[in-house]
């Protein structure tokens, strides 16, 4: 059986490793690694998304390791806060991780729970990666962004193709936030076996490349901004599933030698919005990248200096991304529309006030929102003005308390906000893929 490679695991990988863990790396003459006086025995399991490490030890705070324990736990390590980052090796050494965010969430000091007779803890990770050796570089030139659906929809790299001949799609000089890099669209292959048959699968990453160093919220910033760009134009709940930093080095072709240089990091993060499992069965899409491929280029410079289009798709998409009540949904969705034309002004230069004239401004993106409602509602006549009403002052009662006399339920509302949010996910569409004008001005 082919051992996986530690670049291979993604987030929706359950595992569970014995492990040695350490708050410091030792220098063995060029190499960091755990030194076997200060490890400490512990378990290292991921499942169903969460990450946790059982620890044979209990960590105190630097200046107090070779105290009694304390158990006042004054003396305790609680969290990342109290220390730094720990890092662990699986007991063959295989397997190597660097742990960012932790916390403690269970202690006893019961001899029966491990072979040690020591007290044992336990902590939830929030943020680590696994990597094939410790000399890692200081920050980020370079990510691998593996996201749901996106093979599928880019529809370019197959199985029987040699990838290694057919062109990357390179989307250079874009900026976000100050800072330039390129978004090339690339294919992977690799072989999977078993007892009976080797087979070739092929996948579809996006690779950032940064101009100068980045650190890691940065890139998470950026990755989510594509992320949700993508999953209005695709239409579907797209997660991140892997992210891999940096790039392997360690191949040195003047001396036909292997060195401590691969500095790749596959990380592992609490996000916010990651559904655990991906329908794949049926991966049709209303905008093929096909239709788009030619001017991929423009719309990803324009989105990603428009910060006012990513808040407003942003609050489009946590309606889904967070089981929210209706009532916080119809709050966070004008809220949405009136940020996004805070600056909105008549044609007389006076500032737009009105929610509802911000609501109206919206919708007129749209040549016939009226066609579109009928087009997804079996044909059913709606009166998009008195959909906007009624959204407006079902916020503000919710806001505000006011208008009491024109709200009924929020039953009578689910329609409502169903209704909208084809109209709103349609114009982000369209604003996203520079079909219409911006109004917002």
């Amino acid at each position: 059986m082919v051992r996986r490679k530690f670049i291979d695991y993604d987030m929706r990988d359950d595992f569970s490793f014995p492990v040695y863990v350490d708050n410091e790396l030792t220098d063995f003459e060029g190499i960091k690694g755990l030194s076997p006086n200060s490890r400490v025995a512990g378990q290292f399991t991921r499942k169903d998304g969460e990450t946790y490490l059982e620890l044979a030890s209990v960590p105190l705070k630097k200046g107090f390791e070779k105290s009694k324990v304390n158990y006042d736990f004054e003396n305790h390590i609680l969290s990342d806060e109290d220390d730094h980052d720990w890092y662990a090796s699986t007991w063959d050494g295989n397997i190597l991780f660097v742990l960012h965010k932790y916390m403690r969430t269970g202690y006893t000091d019961s001899f029966a729970h491990n072979h040690l007779h020591e007290p044992t803890t336990r902590w939830r990770v929030f943020d680590f990666k696994i990597v094939s050796q410790f000399m890692l570089a200081s920050g980020i030139y370079e990510a691998k962004l593996y996201m749901d659906h996106l093979h599928s929809w880019v529809a370019t790299y197959r199985p029987n193709l040699d990838l290694t001949k057919l062109k990357s799609m390179e989307f250079s000089n874009l900026k976000f936030q100050g800072v330039k890099f390129s978004l090339i669209i690339i294919g992977e292959s690799r072989k999977t076996t078993n007892v009976n048959m080797v087979s070739k699968v092929a996948n579809t990453c996006i690779r950032l490349d940064f101009d100068t160093e980045q650190d890691e919220n940065f890139v998470y910033r950026l990755s989510v901004v594509i992320r949700n760009m993508l999953q209005v134009i695709l239409n579907k709940r797209v997660a991140i599933s892997r992210i891999i930093l940096n790039r392997n080095y360690s191949y040195n072709q003047a001396k036909k030698m292997l060195l401590p240089k691969d500095e790749r990091e596959n990380w592992f993060l609490e996000q916010s919005f990651f559904p655990k499992d991906v329908d794949q069965a049926k991966e049709n899409f209303e905008i093929p990248f096909d239709k788009i491929k030619d001017k991929f280029q423009e719309i990803l410079e324009v989105y990603l200096l428009d910060e006012k289009l990513q808040s407003l798709v942003y609050a489009y998409l946590s309606i889904d991304h967070f089981k929210i009540p209706l009532s916080t949904s119809i709050i966070t969705l004008v809220s949405g529309v009136e940020s996004y034309y805070n600056k909105a002004k008549y044609s007389n230069g006076n500032l737009i006030k009105d929610a509802g004239e911000k609501l109206k401004r919206f919708i007129s993106l749209l040549d016939n929102p009226e066609h579109i409602l009928r087009a997804n509602y079996d044909g059913q006549i709606v009166s998009v003005e008195e959909l906007l009403i009624r959204l407006r002052d079902s916020r503000d009662y919710f806001v505000h308390g006011s208008k009491k006399e024109k709200f009924s339920s929020e039953a009578d509302l689910i329609p409502d906000l169903m209704m909208f949010k084809v109209l709103y996910r349609e114009i982000l569409t369209r604003l996203i893929l520079l079909e219409v004008p911006k109004n917002n001005n």
